[in-house]
């Protein structure tokens, strides 16, 4: 990620890179990275918004901290961790049917008489 290529002035360039080095440090945590690099975090926002060379290094960014940490979950995995199997089969096997889901059951002795003369009720009220 060559500095030059990013929008800006010499020194903006080269708070950005140091940004995105402490950025990359810290996983993606823009809070860590804003205060190791002393920039508010408005300023990164504005970055965003005005450089696309620097967006598109945040994104990788992004990209290799979830690298890291699936690489993490898999590690936990082959270790056998029922927990982080778990948690991976209700991510990635919902189309296997591995989700968590509610069922509701639900009775009533409602008849339909009552509840034809409930509605009634509710209608007689409404034109009063």
């Amino acid at each position: 990620m060559a500095q030059t290529k990013f929008r800006g002035s010499e020194k903006t360039k080269a708070r950005k890179k140091k940004f995105l080095d402490f950025l990359q440090g810290s996983l993606g945590n823009v809070s860590i990275a804003c205060k190791k690099a002393n920039i508010n975090r408005g300023t990164h926002y504005l970055w965003l918004q005005q450089d696309e060379v620097y967006r598109e290094a945040i994104e990788e960014i992004k990209e290799e901290a979830t690298d890291f940490v699936e690489d993490k979950l898999f590690k936990k995995i082959n270790e056998g961790d029922t927990t982080s199997i778990i948690f991976y089969l209700k991510s990635k096997g919902k189309h296997r049917g591995w989700t968590e889901r509610q069922e509701v059951q639900h009775s009533t002795t409602t008849s339909a008489d009552d509840l034809k003369e409930i509605w009634d009720e509710v209608m007689n009220q409404e034109e009063e």
